[in-house]
């Protein structure tokens, strides 16, 4: 791991970067607990055990192909907004660049045409917040069990040029979009997936609610038009037909 000659946006904290990695978000708990500040960050080009918001999944990625980082943020009382803010402002770099249609699918997902682009996960240790990401970049297919269901910047944007793709050109555009999202609240709803739509949220525990999509609200919850407002503060989302995530 080394530290890169570019700052992080936020707080002006430094950035290090890791060719190869099991977890960027293990890597940062380790930096933090010999001192790294607020705002520091650990980009790789290959990880290896990525893990997605439920366990058992893991984020697939041939080298170089994605951005893959995790930041280190002081934690606030409302963990869940700052992923949230993290893939509005993801779903904004992403809009002006390419201009493709871009969803925010609550919780932690960023669709680009129907199909994740980006996952967000947030981990809550002590006094930190850290968000980890991962964003398709350069794959041209996917795996079978992927396919249909994930897609990347590269098969959306065929003709975009190829610097705008590179991962490592993405990463500080969009922790500057990060700092200066103020409010992110009304951006990300005017951006969120199934608005006005009936879908069901299935809960950790495995209980089922089903509503119309509303809004997010302020403190990151998702409000569901039922016989009143229902808001689920986690959970997995799909259309009323349970089509796969």
């Amino acid at each position: 791991m080394h530290l890169l000659a570019e700052r992080s946006p936020i707080a002006d904290a430094p950035i290090y970067f890791i060719d190869e990695t099991d977890s960027t978000m293990d890597d940062l708990a380790r930096l933090i607990e010999d001192g790294a500040p607020h705002g520091s960050v650990v980009v790789t080009g290959f990880q290896s055990a990525g893990r997605g918001r439920r366990p058992g999944r893991r984020w697939w990625s041939p080298p170089g192909t994605a951005l893959m980082f995790s930041v280190a943020l002081h934690r606030e009382p409302a963990p869940a907004t700052q992923s949230l803010r993290m893939a509005t402002a993801i779903a904004d770099e992403i809009l002006d660049r390419f201009r493709v249609d871009v969803r925010i699918k609550w919780p932690n997902d960023v669709l680009v045409d129907g199909r994740k682009a980006c996952g967000i996960l947030a981990d809550a240790r002590a006094d930190w917040l850290l968000i980890g990401v991962g964003l398709n970049c350069l794959q041209q297919s996917f795996p079978a069990d992927l396919d249909g269901h994930a897609t990347s910047l590269t098969i959306e944007a065929p003709d975009a040029p190829r610097d705008t793709l590179d991962p490592s050109r993405l990463l500080c555009p969009i922790l500057t979009r990060f700092v200066a999202l103020d409010p992110w609240h009304s951006r990300m709803n005017e951006l969120l997936w199934r608005v006005g739509e009936p879908v069901t949220v299935t809960a950790p525990d495995g209980t089922r609610t089903t509503g119309v999509v509303d809004r997010v609200s302020e403190h990151g919850g998702l409000e569901l038009l039922n016989d009143g407002v229902t808001t689920v503060v986690a959970g997995e989302l799909a259309a009323a037909a349970m089509e796969r995530s």
